[in-house]
């Protein structure tokens, strides 16, 4: 069965959605397909219990009219759109009122033939039976889907183990779309929450990680992540000074671009992987500003031979003004910062 599943994926026409997800007209053609083939097992079904052959022109219009019904009622609801990223809860649902809207408008159309023609459109009872068969295909096909959709986006070969900062939705929201981007570089681990009291609990399959920055190093060396991601949202976060715990270890930090995550959430579907939209930060990320060019010659000459007086001197910005003074030839560099053990570093 493995072997099987595995020559199935490698088929062209699956390989086709490792660039882009199932497209939408797929899964409404293959709506449409059960329904069409839930009325024609009615109709075998009834020429074998009940020895009734119909012309072929009333199969048809019948066909025609129970197909048109339920592609109206399905295209209105928007039952065939985001199978990959609802539950099947939510899946089970949505079919459930096409089957049973669809079910009603028939049931009403065949009371106005009856009433006018003298003749029903088809058997109550099959109109039932085409709408319990549908309900129980629809649901096989959209599990068969997220079956193989999963399967094609289990490969973590090569990718990079992050840590998603951030427990909110729109940061769940990131972290599932990175798993289940297909050929992606990144494989989320868990949520990195900043509240206390989240720590070993799980949101949505993904471990929260607390932050602590006594063990924060030790958790990224022990589980082996590579990164943290961070959205726009948590810019301003990491510009106050969140960020300096992380550069200071030496632990990549990557941003998501706004614009990505608009194209991501919007109804506009797009063709990139959420994957290119993410980029290295570097200090002069988080300044809020563009970087100011300094004239090193006229600087130079102020420094040199001074005594210099630098505050937040162990933070991320204000290290690197050590680093430039030193250069510029200072008599005297005095620091001054709250943090204890970051100053006895920076003397070393």
């Amino acid at each position: 069965m493995e072997i099987f599943i595995n020559k199935l994926l490698d088929l062209r026409i699956f390989r086709a959605f490792k660039v882009r997800t199932t497209p939408r007209w797929i899964i409404l053609l293959l709506d449409m397909l059960i329904v069409l083939a839930c009325y024609i097992a009615t109709v075998i079904a009834d020429m074998y219990s009940l020895h009734t052959v119909l012309p072929s022109q009333t199969i048809l219009l019948n066909a025609s009219i129970v197909l048109v019904v339920y592609f109206l009622i399905t295209y209105l609801s928007k039952s065939y759109t985001c199978v990959i990223r609802l539950s099947v809860i939510e899946d089970l649902y949505r079919i459930f009122m096409v089957i049973v809207i669809s079910t009603l408008v028939l049931f009403g159309i065949n009371v106005a033939r009856l009433a006018l023609l003298g003749s029903p459109l088809m058997k109550f009872w099959d109109i039932l039976i085409i709408g319990a068969l549908s309900f129980s295909m629809m649901m096989i096909e959209r599990l068969c889907i997220k079956y193989l959709y999963m399967r094609m986006t289990s490969a973590t070969e090569g990718r990079k183990r992050v840590l998603v900062l951030g427990t909110s939705f729109s940061s769940v929201f990131l972290a599932n779309a990175l798993k289940g981007e297909i050929g992606g570089k990144y494989l989320p681990v868990g949520l990195l929450s900043i509240k206390a009291g989240q720590d070993n609990s799980e949101i949505n399959g993904f471990k929260v990680y607390r932050f602590d920055p006594t063990k924060m190093s030790e958790v990224f060396e022990q589980d082996n992540i590579d990164a943290l991601i961070f959205d726009s949202k948590s810019t301003n976060l990491m510009s106050s000074g969140f960020a300096d715990f992380f550069i200071k270890n030496d632990i990549p930090l990557l941003a998501m671009n706004k614009v990505a995550e608009f194209e991501q959430t919007g109804d506009k579907e797009s063709n990139n992987g959420i994957s290119t939209y993410i980029k290295e930060v570097q200090i002069e990320d988080l300044l809020g500003r563009d970087p100011i060019v300094l004239n090193n010659p006229l600087v130079s000459e102020h420094i040199k031979g001074s005594c210099v007086l630098i505050t937040g001197a162990c933070g991320s910005i204000g290290s690197e003004i050590v680093r430039q003074v030193a250069n510029y030839g200072a008599s005297k560099i005095v620091l001054f910062d709250q943090a204890e053990t970051p100053m006895h570093d920076i003397s070393l």
